[in-house]
């Protein structure tokens, strides 16, 4: 008896599962599309094959439901480069990176096209999602301050923290145009831009590398005289 209630909770507990994953695949499908706004309660339901107290048995509101799938989309999506841990990128080179970023983008176009139509509506949002949609900003903000950092680490700290804290925000906003282009139909594939905006910040690095051995050379220069 005791072993038919254990097998019962757990069918429970993995249908309960099932039907919380179905509808954030729903709203996320869904917010893609037509945003926070135009979004509603019994749409989601009808996407995910629901009846609305099902939804909210996982959900307290439509704000809570949107922050989760953010949360959920930005953790599937960060968590394949080891933003929290970036030490083991030392094994793997700038070219493979971002390579891997341009790929996800593009085998996972949702995560990005949501948060940026999402973002266009953040006058009218929900304190709740706007939150949310800024703290992911400001992930993928910091993933660049650690991509940046590596590639120019051959140079001095100072240079490396002003590059990366000047250049992260930069990169961000680039890629933010770049998958509206391509999502659009009219722009380059995402893993080309990502390799382009690498070689551009090498030749960068390069200068830079440049003129701190001219600067070296005037001081010897001087002293030679």
């Amino acid at each position: 008896m005791a072993k038919t209630g254990k097998k019962t909770s757990e069918t429970n507990r993995s249908a309960e599962a099932d039907s919380r994953q179905a509808i954030l695949e729903a709203a996320a499908r869904i917010m893609a599309t037509k945003g926070f706004s135009g979004t509603s309660i019994s749409m989601i339901c009808k996407a995910a094959g629901c009846p609305a107290s099902s939804l909210y048995w996982h959900f307290s509101s439509k704000e809570n439901l949107f922050a989760e799938v953010v949360h959920w989309k930005a953790g599937y999506f960060f968590s394949q480069f080891d933003l929290d841990d970036t030490s083991n990128w030392e094994e793997r080179t700038i070219e493979d990176i971002a390579d891997q970023a341009g790929r996800a983008l593009e085998e996972d176009p949702l995560f990005l096209r949501f948060l940026l139509l999402l973002g266009l509506e953040r006058k009218d949002m929900p304190e709740e999602v706007r939150k949310v949609i800024v703290e992911v900003r400001n992930s993928a903000r910091l993933w660049w301050h650690a991509l940046l950092e590596k590639l120019f680490s051959d140079h001095n700290p100072t240079v490396v923290r002003l590059v990366a804290e000047e250049y992260a925000e930069f990169c961000r906003s680039l890629i933010d145009g770049a998958f509206f282009a391509w999502d659009f139909g009219d722009g380059p594939d995402m893993r080309k831009v990502f390799r382009q905006l690498i070689v551009l910040l090498t030749a960068l690095s390069e200068k830079i590398a440049l003129e701190d051995t001219k600067a070296e050379a005037v001081p010897r220069a001087e002293n030679r005289s």
